[in-house]
């Protein structure tokens, strides 16, 4: 899915009426491939609203009192647990446009992928292409559409893995077996890149499984071997061989 924040709205596209989470949005967008305005008017959570700048989130959701006891332990937890939400400022944005990629209606700022894990896996082995850096993820569990998929990549410019939320799981429906990248455009581009390339090599998906009671066999496992048998390493392409010698 594709996300972009506006500061008017989008002329000629409808601006729905009924009150509904960030992540049901998302999901209409995903499965229905409607492209959706969403505002401060018709997003029935206050936390996601607020955390993705339509508005100064309320006194109690900052305080802590509506967590304390039920998501965390107590109020000082719940406190803490608000305080290290990351929010877009309010007053930035007054709508977010949200679509299937392929028909955005708009350039995107955050780039939304929902897949299993293994596929997840693939689009974080594809990030690390660039530069091999290692990846890290930010998230409480608490607001897994708006703020991991979406506010996080948008404020560090970067990717961050979301295992998701109550309400994703709740009100928009995804599967359990669900996860979330979210990716801010020039991050998607790069991970795209290493998409294609890795994949044109031997990391790919769906996996080709091997048996876990079974010796990993050549030639895909030679990139773990300490060292190759000469009779086996004369039967490598020669980049391979190039490596070994």
């Amino acid at each position: 899915m594709a996300v972009s924040f506006r500061k008017e709205a989008l002329p000629g596209e409808k601006i729905p009426k009924e009150g509904l989470t960030f992540c049901q949005f998302s999901q209409q967008a995903r499965v229905k491939k409607k492209v959706l305005q969403v505002c401060a008017d018709n997003v029935i959570c206050c936390k996601g609203a607020s955390a993705l700048g339509l508005y100064e989130p309320p006194a109690n959701i900052l305080s802590g009192k509506r967590d304390a006891g039920r998501k965390v332990r107590d109020m000082q937890a719940a406190l803490t647990l608000q305080k290290e939400i990351p929010r877009i400022k309010p007053g930035k944005f007054n709508y977010i446009i949200v679509s299937p990629l392929e028909n955005a209606p708009v350039d995107p700022d955050v780039i939304l992928i929902t897949g299993y894990p293994a596929q997840i896996w693939r689009i974080c082995q594809s990030a690390t292409w660039k530069d091999g850096k290692r990846l890290s993820f930010s998230t409480s569990t608490s607001q897994g559409v708006c703020v991991d998929g979406v506010v996080v990549p948008y404020l560090t410019d970067h990717m961050n893995i979301s295992l998701g939320c109550t309400g994703m799981r709740i009100f928009a429906g995804y599967s359990e077996h669900h996860l979330i990248a979210g990716l801010s455009v020039g991050k998607f581009k790069e991970m795209m890149e290493g998409l294609e390339t890795t994949n044109a090599r031997e990391y790919t998906y769906p996996i080709s499984y091997e048996s876990y009671e079974a010796t990993p066999q050549l030639p895909r496992a030679w990139t773990i071997m300490r060292e190759v048998p000469k009779k086996v390493l004369q039967k490598l392409p020669k980049e391979v061989r190039e490596i070994f010698e």
